[in-house]
């Protein structure tokens, strides 16, 4: 623990350096990273014990880094929106990206619940069921395509943004897949690494510009 605080005392400062814009959010990033693994809030409770609490916190903080570190580097750097893409725009992406990732943690929740039980985590898996909890991931999951639909047709969304639905509907089909014969640890590390390759095969299809590539959201 000791050389962790050490290492992430560092990294503070030698961003900080770099990017000073950032820093009030990554010491925002730590102390909700802290605040769920450590039983710090009043009553010695974790967030990862509470019900939602859990899954929402998680969200935020990749909501933190994802969008929140660059956008704070583009505001202090004087940076400029890309022809097509606006705050609307940059919205509809957030959004898209929060109600997948919290579909993916309830997901992920599914395989824990005997371990969470027995540690008071109170997961939507372990209060309302396996079932009920894959009914909120799938509404998730629709929700967040449906909104990359949405900005597709009504906001010109670029196309290189609304591609993304591809993650949502491969979730989906695997998940529903393997739920009907047992979620296991190794179905969701499966699910992380399909992802990962998601990732690479959209960053190389950019780097490439192959079709249907666009400026970037914002430069």
């Amino acid at each position: 623990l000791g050389m962790g605080g050490l290492l992430l005392a560092g990294t503070l400062v030698a961003v900080h350096l770099v990017a000073p814009a950032v820093t009030p959010l990554r010491v925002a990033y730590h102390l909700l990273g802290a605040a769920y693994n450590w039983p710090l809030l009043p009553g010695r409770v974790r967030l990862k014990t509470v019900y939602l609490a859990k899954n929402l916190a998680s969200a935020a903080g990749f909501m933190i880094t994802l969008f929140g570190y660059p956008l704070a580097q583009l505001h202090a750097t004087g940076g400029q929106w890309a022809a097509g893409f606006g705050p609307l725009q940059l919205a509809v992406a957030a959004t898209f990206f929060f109600l997948f990732e919290v579909s993916w943690e309830i997901v992920y929740d599914m395989r824990d619940v005997p371990g969470d039980k027995l540690a008071g985590v109170h997961t939507l898996a372990v209060v309302h069921g396996v079932d009920g909890a894959a009914r909120v991931a799938d509404g998730l999951l629709l929700g967040s395509a449906m909104v990359l639909l949405i900005g597709y047709f009504w906001l010109a969304l670029p196309w290189r943004v609304v591609v993304m639905v591809v993650a949502p509907a491969l979730q989906w089909v695997l998940y529903r897949r393997w739920l009907k014969r047992g979620l296991t640890s190794a179905h969701v590390v499966a699910l992380t690494w399909t992802g990962a390759g998601l990732l690479i095969v959209y960053h190389l299809w950019i780097a490439l510009n192959l079709p249907g590539v666009r400026a970037a959201p914002w430069s």
